[in-house]
């Protein structure tokens, strides 16, 4: 993936191959892991990142901040939609 704005919940979170994108992520388990990826933005100071490309250090192919106020709408719709049915409805009813 490139150049992408991701919304996901899950329960765990593997990204692979992606690079200039922002994730939005609810992990159940707040644990994601990375690689061969670049410049990615995790939009949730609250989880971990592993990046298995730099294991056991700092790595710079993802930074971690808070959510803009312009995305904040559609990621607390997401975080609440129980159903694939009522995620659809969402992300259709924010395009429109």
């Amino acid at each position: 993936m490139q150049n992408c704005k991701i919304f996901v919940k899950c329960h765990q979170l593997r990204i692979h191959d992606s690079n200039n994108s922002e994730i939005f992520p609810t992990i159940d388990s707040q644990n994601a892991i990375i690689e061969g990826c670049s410049n990615l933005i995790f939009k949730n100071e609250d989880i971990q990142v592993n990046d298995f490309d730099s294991p056991g250090s700092v790595s710079s192919n993802y930074t971690k901040s808070g959510i803009e106020q312009k995305d904040q709408d559609l990621y607390k719709q997401l975080q609440s939609a129980d159903k694939l049915q009522d995620l659809l409805a969402n992300i259709t009813a924010f395009l429109h």
